[in-house]
Parts: C-alpha cells; sequence; structure tokens
C-alpha cells in the first residue's frame, strides 16, 4: 500500500508547489513618480526620474493615496507611487503625496 500512496504524495506536493510558485512570481511591483493619471492609463517615471512608461488600468484596481482610499483623479504629478502587477494587469496603486521617510 506504501508503495502507491508515497508516489501519490509526492506527486500532489509537487503540483501544489509549483502552483503556489506560479501565482508568487506573477505578481510582482515597483516604485515610481507620476507623470499622468487617468481613468484609463498611469504614466510614471523610475523613482529616480528615469525610464517614462505606461501602465494600462482596469476599473478594478484598487488605488490608495497616504494609506487612504482613493480615485484615480486624487493622483498628480510628482506623486511617489507603488504599482503592484499581476502579470501585466495593475491591482493596486499605492500612491503618497509626500515622500515616505525611512
Amino acid at each position: 500500500m506504501f508503495r502507491r500512496t508515497l508516489p501519490l504524495l509526492f506527486a500532489v506536493l509537487a503540483v501544489a508547489l509549483a502552483s503556489s510558485r506560479s501565482a508568487i512570481a506573477e505578481e510582482k511591483s515597483h516604485d515610481g513618480i507620476i507623470v499622468s493619471a487617468t481613468a484609463d492609463k498611469l504614466t510614471m517615471t523610475m523613482s529616480d526620474g528615469t525610464k517614462e512608461h505606461s501602465h494600462d488600468l482596469t476599473k478594478e484596481v484598487t488605488i490608495t493615496l497616504d494609506d487612504k482610499p482613493a480615485k484615480i483623479g486624487d493622483l498628480k504629478k510628482g506623486f511617489h507611487v507603488t504599482v503592484t502587477l499581476d502579470g501585466k494587469k495593475v491591482t493596486k496603486l499605492a500612491a503618497h503625496s509626500k515622500v515616505k521617510k525611512t
């Protein structure tokens, strides 16, 4: 009985580990400075002001400003922002109107 159960157990564990790693690996985030923000697009630079780029936004994106719920219209040029992506989809925008002190 153990000869059949042990390989099955390893197979189940391998599948569980592989699926959890892919889910974790897909979500990533990066910081930058807002250049512009509209209902469907965020344009930003990296934190050092280089590499301007854009992200398409959906209605499902979660937006916060200074750790409080916000709307895309609340985001202004120059605010620091952390963008969280799941694959290519933006899931969260966390903006700060003032630079956080660490």
